[in-house]
């Protein structure tokens, strides 16, 4: 059983059905992925792709694999000797149970906060989203200490002058 329908549960669906486990996957419907208005940064889609489509074509492979996909969030899980009960709409025992649950976002208090985000004017994740503010100017809020943390960051993908080297490749510096 899968616990969470964003790209991590998903891709371990698919690897899960093609190992020929029986797999459940639970999906709420919040993966923060289908705000995502464009990513470079998933492997594959050198020319992007938003995050709508990344969930539909994961979801489709984790079919493809034999996963069951279930559109409904968990109330509850308990242990029940060697195995797990997933409680909600519908029940389900379970061997194991991964956790994909993924990251929950506290958004900015800005009108308008998700559709800036799903309209790529807004970004959440600087590892995530790093790549495509690469070149431009960037605001970064939230708390100060974390707010430094990510500006840092994002200040490493910005181009640094170019040293002279010599014929070796050894910088003059």
């Amino acid at each position: 059983m899968i616990v969470g329908g964003g790209p991590a549960g998903l891709a371990a669906a698919t690897y899960l059905g093609r190992f020929r486990r029986r797999v459940v996957v639970f999906d709420a419907g919040e993966s923060r992925a289908k705000l995502i208005a464009i990513t470079r940064n998933c492997p594959g889609f050198p020319d992007g792709i938003s995050g709508p489509e990344l969930l539909s074509r994961l979801r489709q492979q984790a079919l493809l694999s034999g996963a069951e996909l279930r559109e409904e969030a968990l109330q509850d899980i308990k242990r029940d000797g060697a195995e797990f009960i997933a409680a909600g709409p519908t029940s389900v025992r379970a061997g194991a149970v991964l956790l994909a649950t993924g990251v929950v976002d506290t958004l900015p208090d800005i009108p308008l906060a998700t559709d800036m985000i799903r309209g790529g004017t807004m970004r959440l994740c600087p590892i995530c989203d790093g790549y495509e503010i690469i070149d431009k100017r960037v605001a970064v809020i939230g708390p100060l200490k974390e707010a430094m943390r990510k500006a840092s960051f994002l200040r490493n993908l910005h181009p640094r002058p170019h040293r002279a080297r010599d014929q070796r490749g050894v910088s003059d510096r």
